[in-house]
């Protein structure tokens, strides 16, 4: 159970025996010869059914800053601190209340050296080059896996990070442990299938109570809260984790799932400035639980039906006006024959009401290394998926060229929050007949590779995925 800092929470072991809570005490500290007052957190361990306190402790207010809480039916707990003047760091206690472990995560990237906050138990740091570390914590948890797993009469904390990296806390004796030790094979392939089992459900029960999700989801919209009720959205926040483990690990299992919720509709807007489907009309919106559903799809090697992924909407004070979405095709018999049979000098909406919108848009700018300047960034692709002929994903690429009109002294001088409103400007004007239209300029095919894989799940420019692949191979 995730909660922010300072407010009072509590996680039930899943037997309904154990509960472990924060509560926070109201102090003041001294500093500068001034008075402040703070939140002392106090952490209480109880057993529900006899109702007695286990054990109960005082906190730090300055790097107690618990976010999440774990407990087992055994009675271990772990806490995880976001670590905002210290490590990140996940504490493990034994049901006595002694601590046992606690563990520290620091930037492979940008290392960083502080105090560890251990008053008693051991202390290790895990490196790793995806903890991002700032200024408001690190931070790392985003769509990890956290749970217990007893094996060979042993208990451990398991966190299966985003990533797919494992990090594994031995409770019994009392350190991390590593998949490449000697006569652990056993435990992490136990670990994996767990963890595969697990997505699968969290995936049938999202086809399960699939009409419950989009209509709460869709009042969530309409009235701008978290209205959905706490088992749908903790199911909505697992789902998500779950897509990323069948795409990680390739899990065919839930391919018939997968097929019953390509079609599952959550719009949200998506940011895009792109190619003009027609004047006034950019991709604006996008169904990211579609995204991902289609990018496993892919992994696993089954082919999408094609439902909309991205949406155009038209060009307007959005979120402060209602959006007016424009309809495309959508699965579109005999696509890849239509693509191509599609002929450069073709307009953007005429090749959209075609073969609908396309699956992925990138700036051609992000393929090379370098970056040109902006009066420059007159291109861009469409991307329409499918499997090859070998059954590996692979894409259409329809590059377009979109009319380049020099920048005049004024706009060169502005800001890039302030070109974006001009360019939306200038695509609510009335065109002029004779004004240069965007045009189909090339439609090639290619099979992904590492880094146009890395682009599409992580969201990062080709160029940096290319960029983080040479550092590994060498």
């Amino acid at each position: 159970m995730y909660h922010q800092s300072y407010t009072p929470f509590s996680q039930t072991s899943d037997d309904g025996r154990w509960r472990l809570s924060v509560a926070f005490e109201r102090i003041e500290i001294e500093q500068h010869g001034e008075k402040y007052p703070v939140r002392e957190p106090w952490f209480t361990f109880e057993n529900i059914i006899t109702e007695k306190v286990v054990w109960r402790r005082q906190g730090n207010w300055r790097i107690d800053d618990a976010h999440e809480f774990f407990v087992s039916d055994e009675g271990w707990s772990v806490i995880r601190f976001h670590g905002t003047s210290t490590y990140s760091r996940l504490l493990a206690i034994s049901p006595d209340g002694s601590d046992v472990l606690t563990v520290g995560l620091a930037s492979a990237v940008k290392p960083y050296v502080k105090e560890p906050p251990v008053k008693e138990g051991k202390w290790e740091l895990w490196i790793d080059e995806h903890v991002m570390h700032s200024t408001a914590g690190d931070f790392w948890s985003g769509q990890s896996r956290f749970r217990f797993h007893a094996w060979q009469g042993r208990h451990f904390f398991v966190c299966r990070t985003g990533w797919a990296r494992y990090l594994v806390l031995d409770l019994n004796e009392e350190r991390v442990v590593d998949e490449r030790e000697a006569g652990l094979h056993e435990l992490f392939d136990c670990i994996r299938t767990d963890d595969e089992k697990w997505a699968v459900k969290i995936i049938q029960q999202t086809r399960d109570r699939r009409a419950e999700l989009e209509e709460g989801l869709l009042l969530k919209e309409e009235e701008e809260s978290s209205s959905l009720p706490s088992a749908l959205r903790e199911l909505w926040d697992d789902v998500f984790t779950a897509l990323l483990i069948v795409r990680q690990n390739r899990v065919s299992a839930a391919s018939m799932l997968l097929e019953e919720l390509q079609s599952f509709s959550n719009p949200g807007f998506g940011g895009f400035i792109s190619v003009p489907l027609k004047k006034g009309f950019s991709a604006t919106f996008e169904e990211t639980f579609r995204k991902y559903v289609h990018l496993a799809m892919l992994r696993i090697g089954s082919s999408p039906r094609g439902h909309a992924i991205i949406i155009f909407d038209e060009v307007g004070d959005w979120p402060c006006s209602e959006p007016h979405l424009f309809r495309l095709p959508e699965c579109v018999e005999n696509r890849e024959f239509l693509i191509g049979n599609l002929v450069p000098g073709m307009t953007p909406l005429d090749v959209a009401l075609k073969i609908g919108a396309p699956e992925y848009i990138r700036d051609t700018w992000h393929d090379s290394e370098s970056c040109p300047y902006r009066d420059e960034m007159n291109m861009e692709c469409w991307d329409y998926d499918h499997l090859d002929d070998e059954g590996k994903p692979a894409s259409w690429a329809l590059l377009w060229r979109m009319p380049k009109r020099p920048l005049s002294q004024e706009e060169k001088s502005l800001s890039a929050s302030d070109m974006v409103a001009r360019l939306l400007e200038i695509e609510t004007q009335e065109s002029d007949e004779n004004e240069p239209q965007t045009e189909l300029v090339s439609i090639t095919r290619f099979t992904w590779d590492e880094a146009y894989w890395m682009m599409r799940e992580e969201g990062i420019p080709i160029c940096v995925a290319r960029e983080r692949l040479a550092k590994k191979s060498n």
